[in-house]
């Protein structure tokens, strides 16, 4: 009987979320891995049967990275929720490049995925809220959000694909003005 292998999912994805962070995520593969795990091959498919499944568990595990990020970083940010969230999400691109590609930027990331952020469950509570504070329907939300989402992705993904420089006040106001000009679009009855 094989000896009992010291690493698991746990410690393998942990590994693999740094190797992403560090080097990108076209340098994963199972001999990067195993280096960043500084073993051999044969323990990280004892756990997975190929590098697909240890790929989408990776997506879920740089998720819950990102929610994490977001969640923390939203702190720092007294604007609203949605101003909040927008520069959370384009500090992450900025700060996690890599990750942000790997989320955003490659073929793991499901263009269905998009809809889910107006749509989310997880959402309402900022969409009731966004829409209680500026006096506007749920679904006009929905819809401000989608709008918003947009603008900030775009930003956030030419940041991370080519470092374009933003500063923070340049952010600032390109968000605040969408949201200002979103808002009153909404309002006059432009969805």
């Amino acid at each position: 009987m094989p000896p009992k292998s010291k690493i698991d999912k746990q410690a393998l994805l942990t590994a693999g979320i740094r190797l992403i962070q560090r080097d990108g995520y076209e340098s994963l593969n199972a001999r990067s891995l195993a280096k960043e795990l500084n073993c051999s091959t044969h323990p990280i498919f004892r756990l997975y049967s190929d590098m697909e499944q240890i790929k989408t568990d990776l997506f879920a595990k740089a998720e819950e990275t990102i929610n994490c990020f977001l969640e923390k970083r939203m702190e720092d940010y007294t604007q609203n929720p949605m101003f909040a969230l927008g520069m959370s999400y384009i500090d992450f691109a900025r700060e996690e490049t890599n990750l942000f590609q790997f989320l955003f930027m490659s073929h793991h990331f499901n263009r269905g995925q998009a809809n889910l952020i107006w749509e989310s469950e997880e959402n309402k509570p900022l969409l009731q809220g966004i829409a209680q504070a500026v006096g506007i329907s749920f679904e006009e939300a929905q819809s401000l959000l989608k709008k918003l989402w947009l603008l900030t992705h775009g930003l956030a993904s030419m940041i991370a694909a080519n470092g374009m420089l933003f500063t923070k006040q340049e952010i600032t106001e390109i968000l605040s003005e969408a949201f200002s000009a979103f808002l009153i679009q909404i309002k006059q009855g432009g969805n």
